[in-house]
């Protein structure tokens, strides 16, 4: 029994040496950056006129990825899939700016660098003023102006004056109508900001005239003179003026 004993006393201290010299095996540590399954994408935003980049919406076109930067802009995306990338950065008042062709690799990190933002410039509207008349009328409210292709659209004061208010700079192609005249047109360039004072215009009547006459006689007066299909209609003179409104 006591030999018995020694034996098991030796056999447990040659186990105990065994495993306090066998290697230890080291736990992997918390990988970081790029995951094996995506990449890595990351870089940064810079708001031209600006002293904080905070704010700015990045997202990856064709998903419903999307950060926000802070103050400094700095900005990532982990666990992109492999292939093409094309990011998209959006703030108010920036003009939206697309990065294509952003090549992620599986475990891999991707640095574009810093993207800068340029500010919207507001445009300065500016405006046209004039006056317009009937020829041989005094009337001269009521006639229809407007900026062709546009949306502008006035209608003259018993002055005849009209006026486009917040109309940004560019060349312009003034529409004058009433009914009874021939309409009239005139092009015009705007600068940013101006007050642009145009000539006066004048419609001239819409009319046809001219004689008929009466062969073998000197009296040509009392022929009536129409357009098929109209109202418009006159009796001629003696001499054989007519004139058709």
């Amino acid at each position: 029994m006591r030999k018995f004993s020694m034996i098991a006393f030796i056999i447990i201290i040659f186990a105990a040496s065994a495993l306090s010299c066998a290697p230890k095996v080291k736990k992997p540590s918390n990988p970081v950056g790029p995951s094996p399954s995506g990449g890595y994408i990351k870089g940064s935003v810079e708001l031209s006129g600006e002293t904080t980049n905070i704010g700015v919406l990045i997202s990856i076109k064709g998903s419903d990825r999307i950060v926000t930067t802070g103050d400094s802009g700095e900005f990532s995306f982990s666990d992109v899939p492999a292939g093409a990338q094309t990011l998209i950065f959006r703030k108010h008042g920036f003009s939206d700016t697309e990065v294509a062709g952003i090549y992620t690799e599986s475990g891999k990190e991707k640095n574009i660098g810093r993207i800068s933002l340029q500010k919207i410039q507001p445009v300065l509207a500016g405006r046209i003023q004039g006056a317009v008349s009937r020829e041989g009328a005094s009337a001269k409210t009521g006639i229809i102006v407007s900026l062709q292709g546009t949306s502008f659209t006035a209608q003259t004061d018993a002055g005849g004056n009209f006026a486009f208010d917040d109309v940004p700079s560019g060349d312009y192609n003034i529409i004058y109508h009433t009914d009874g005249f021939i309409d009239a047109a005139l092009i015009v360039s705007l600068a940013a900001g101006e007050t642009l004072s145009v000539s006066a215009k004048t419609l001239k009547e819409r009319r046809v005239e001219g004689y008929c006459l009466l062969e073998g006689t000197s009296e040509s007066g009392g022929v009536i003179v129409s357009v098929p299909g109209t109202t418009h209609m006159s009796l001629n003179d003696t001499s054989g003026y007519y004139v058709l409104r």
